[in-house]
Parts: C-alpha cells; sequence; structure tokens
C-alpha cells in the first residue's frame, strides 16, 4: 500500500477518535426535538469534524511532530470534554482566570477518577496513533502537502462567517481564543475617564438601590403593559411596582447599549459612554458600596464600568453561547445576600441573561408554561408559535427572578430599576433574535420600577413623579440620571426629559 494511502487512512482514523472525543461532546445537549434539528445538529458535529482532519493532517505531517503534539492533544482535549460533558463548562478567559489564580485544595475539589481514567485512555489512543505513524509511516509529507493542507484549512475556516464563529467555540479552537482574550485582557490598557459635575447630593443614611439589566425582553410582551398573556403573574400583584412601556433604545445589541446605559451618553454626546465615569463609581464615592453580579461573560466594551465596582462576581464565567444547558439568572439571588452587611448604603448591579436565545436554557422547566417550545437550536427551523412560547416563558421567569429580588429587599428603603439593553426579533418581517437595524420591536425595551414603602416614606414627591411619568416616552438615557436621582444624587444635564422622578 502506498505510504500516501497509508497516511490518509491514518488520518482518517485519528479524525474520526478526535470528534467522538473531544467534539462531540459539545454537542450533548444540543435541543433535539425533531428529525430536522437532529439533521442540523449532525451538520454541525461533520463541519467540526473537517476541521479536526485538517488539524490531525497538520500533527501527523512529520512523525516527530506528532510524537510530540498528539498527545498533548488528547490531553488537553480529554480535559475539556470531561467537564463540558460533567460541568457543562466551556473554555472561556473568565474560566483561565480563575484557573490560574485558585488553591491546589480548590482545584482538587473538581478533580476525580474518572477524570483521570478518561484522560489516560484517550493518551493510550494516541500513543498507539502516534507508535503507527512513526513504525507504519515511516516519511514526513512533503512541503507541498503541508502548504496545500495549510491552504486548505485557512479557506475552510474563513468560507463561511457562521462555520467560523462556530469553530471559534470548539475544541481546540477555543483554547487557542480563550488564551488569546486572557492575555488581551491582562494587556488592556486603562481608560483615563472623568466624572459629570454633582449638581446637589441628598443621600439617606440607608438605602439599597438595585439595578437590574435585562437582555432582549420587550416591553410589548409584558403583562405590565397590557399583554394578553400572563406573563407577569407575581409583579402584576405586587404593590409599588410602576412599569415604563414607552422607552426607546438607541441600540439593539448588548456592547453598545450597556455602556450608553451606564453613563451620561445621549444621542449626540455619544462618546460619553468611553469617556465618563458610570453611575458605578459615582454612587462608590458617594459612600456606596457597590457590587456587579453578572450571569453574563466578561465584555471589552464595558469591562471598565464593571471594574467601578467594589466588587464583581461572575456566576457565568465557564459558560458561552454553545452551552444548551440550563443557565438561569437565579443563581444570582444568594450572592445578594452575601454582600448585604457590607454598608448601610449599597447598589446591586445584576446583569442577567434574560431572555437571550436559546430560550428555553434561561427557564427553569417549573416556568416552562406556554407549550409548545423550540425544538431546534436553528431559530428559523421552529415554527413562530414555538418561538413565541419559548420566549414568552423567560418573561415569566424573568418575573419570579424580579419577585425573589425584590422579596430580600423589601423591607428596607430600597428601590430596584429594571431595564433591558434591547428588545427581539420574533418573526416580524422575517426578522429574528436582535442586533439588527430597522427593527422597531427591539427598540422598545421592557422597564419597571418597584419601591418599598420605608422608600417611598423618605421620597414621597420621586414616587409622586414616577407615577406620573410612567407613560412618557423616554429614550434609555433616562437610566443614569433617574438611577443616580433616586438615590439622592443630581448631576449635570440631569433634567424632566431624563429624570423618571422629576
Amino acid at each position: 500500500m502506498r505510504a500516501s494511502l497509508k497516511y490518509l487512512i491514518w488520518v482518517l482514523c485519528a479524525s474520526l477518535w478526535a470528534t467522538l472525543c473531544f467534539v462531540l461532546p459539545d454537542f450533548l445537549d444540543n435541543p433535539v426535538g425533531d428529525w430536522k434539528a437532529l439533521l442540523s445538529v449532525l451538520i454541525y458535529i461533520l463541519s467540526v469534524g473537517i476541521f479536526q482532519f485538517f488539524i490531525i493532517c497538520l500533527i501527523g505531517a512529520n512523525k516527530y511532530i506528532c510524537a510530540t503534539l498528539l498527545p498533548i492533544y488528547a490531553l488537553l482535549g480529554s480535559v475539556c470534554s470531561y467537564y463540558r460533558v460533567f460541568y457543562h463548562v466551556s473554555i472561556t478567559p473568565l474560566l483561565l482566570d480563575a484557573a490560574l489564580h485558585t488553591h491546589i485544595r480548590e482545584a482538587a475539589g473538581v478533580v476525580s477518577i474518572w477524570l483521570i481514567v478518561w484522560i489516560v485512555c484517550n493518551l493510550c489512543i494516541a500513543i498507539t496513533f502516534c507508535t503507527l505513524r512513526w513504525r507504519k509511516i515511516v516519511h514526513s509529507l512533503q512541503w507541498f502537502y503541508w502548504l496545500i493542507i495549510i491552504l486548505g484549512m485557512v479557506i475552510y475556516y474563513m468560507a463561511v462567517p457562521r462555520l467560523k464563529q462556530a469553530l471559534k467555540i470548539r475544541y481546540p479552537l477555543n483554547i487557542i481564543h480563550s488564551v488569546k482574550e486572557y492575555v488581551s485582557d491582562l494587556n488592556r490598557p486603562s481608560v483615563m475617564r472623568v466624572s459629570p459635575y454633582i449638581v446637589n447630593s441628598d443621600i439617606p443614611d440607608s438605602i439599597i438601590v438595585v439595578a437590574v439589566i435585562g437582555e432582549a425582553t420587550r416591553a410589548d410582551h409584558m403583562q405590565l403593559n397590557g399583554y394578553p398573556r400572563s406573563t407577569n403573574p407575581k409583579l402584576s400583584v405586587r404593590q409599588n411596582i410602576t412599569s415604563l412601556s414607552n422607552i426607546y433604545s438607541q441600540y439593539t445589541n448588548t456592547n453598545a447599549s450597556v455602556p450608553h446605559i451606564f453613563t451620561r451618553a445621549d444621542s449626540i454626546n455619544t462618546e460619553y459612554a468611553y469617556t465618563e465615569h458610570s453611575f458605578v463609581d459615582l454612587l462608590k464615592n458617594a459612600g456606596f458600596y457597590t457590587a456587579w453580579l453578572s450571569n453574563k461573560n466578561q465584555v471589552k466594551p464595558y469591562i471598565d464600568i464593571m471594574e467601578e465596582a467594589d466588587t464583581i462576581v461572575y456566576t457565568s464565567g465557564a459558560r458561552t453561547q454553545s452551552l444548551y444547558a440550563k443557565w438561569l439568572d437565579g443563581e444570582l439571588l444568594p450572592l445578594m445576600d452575601t454582600f448585604n452587611k457590607k454598608s448601610s448604603r449599597q447598589l446591586y448591579v445584576l446583569h442577567t441573561m434574560g431572555s437571550h436565545w436559546l430560550y428555553d436554557t434561561h427557564v427553569s422547566d417549573d416556568l416552562c408554561v406556554f407549550q409548545p417550545t423550540v425544538s431546534n437550536r436553528d431559530i428559523r427551523q421552529n415554527s413562530i408559535e414555538q418561538i413565541v412560547n419559548s420566549y414568552d416563558n423567560t418573561i415569566v421567569y424573568l418575573d419570579a427572578f424580579l419577585d425573589s429580588v425584590i422579596t430580600k429587599i423589601e423591607h428596607y428603603p430600597a428601590i430596584l430599576l429594571y431595564l433591558s439593553d434591547h428588545g427581539e426579533s420574533l418573526g416580524e418581517g422575517g426578522r429574528f433574535l436582535h442586533a439588527q437595524d430597522n427593527a422597531p420591536e427591539e427598540q422598545y425595551p421592557a422597564a419597571l420600577v418597584w419601591y418599598s414603602d420605608k422608600y417611598k416614606a423618605l421620597f414621597p414627591e420621586k414616587i409622586e413623579a414616577l407615577h406620573k411619568n410612567s407613560q412618557r416616552y423616554y429614550r434609555t438615557d433616562y437610566y443614569f440620571y433617574s438611577i443616580l436621582y433616586a438615590a439622592g444624587i443630581e448631576v449635570d444635564g440631569d433634567n424632566t426629559a431624563v429624570n423618571i422622578f422629576k
């Protein structure tokens, strides 16, 4: 048998092993409700498997390189696939940071005998492939074969943007991408921001302010705003809830929207989102203990705003959008108890996953009240009924989440301001998800305010103004000024056009 044919058979066998052991585990929790969903998942597996073929071709092109890299490839793949299956985590920059700063005792807590067995088994397979490569395929590939393999790999990677994104979050490129992002974060230059001028300050001695930032929640799917479905069964019977149904978001993606919401930025002075301090820094300097509790991953456009807080805690450090296991905002709730005695003045920022696709993964099973739900991770392969049902279930979960947050603070002088970063397209004009231009359904996010009786007693005039302004039209610019004013701080530029409490 010719050496080139032997090598091809060797590569095919090694690629099949790598695909089954290191790629397939990434797809085990993908929704497969019908044959279309199954076919979609199989196509993705095949696509990533083809990339494994190119990688194995390069690793095996020289027997010395093969003997060095293939065992390392097996070791890293074994670790990634094990934690993907049993812990539902993927390699991310946050996970790398946690791993590099953990104690040996903590690390030992996530190492089991089954991990060791899995690693040893794959190392044995890798060594077997290395031995076959060393003994049966003696010669290394010539330089033009290397060139063809590399060229084919680059073309395959760059050909389809959607495929490129899928490959970046799968083994082994997820490791390379995460290391690159982690190093980039370490070398990120600090942003020199300035603070807006404080015009007036009247902060009570004891107050809790909760800023909840939602994700992709539409105002018109809130029962509080007249939506015919019972999407807010808990909040609709609570006292002291005011829904703001006419909020306009200039941006339809999180990366642009969040810096805008947290700063004095507006449609004219958009640069303030990146040159001025947020309300987090202003409240911290006013004596508030500030905690940013995030159920989303670290994001560069506003990481410096997050770092203004005294404390940052992530519940999602090892999760990516390729995970289809449950990813619930309720994990943020216990964190509030950890910090509730730090100061008599407190600010909690709760950054939620909210109504992000895949909708069903962000809803606990007991709150999936609208059926049938989506059965395919490709949103266009589901019916509009399935999509809307799953989306509305996320709002039912949001309702329960906010109700639980309120329960924790209702006996204090406290106020909660919820605002989603943008809305979501659910099939209007053939559009789905978000981050699209000329999509009005994405530009009217849900927003509401809750206040305790003790807070109302402190600031009755602000609550009166809130009720009067509840039906007015505001841009998301209102959030910065309103949350500061709710806490007792008035800054330069604050006026009735951007403050719901005036």
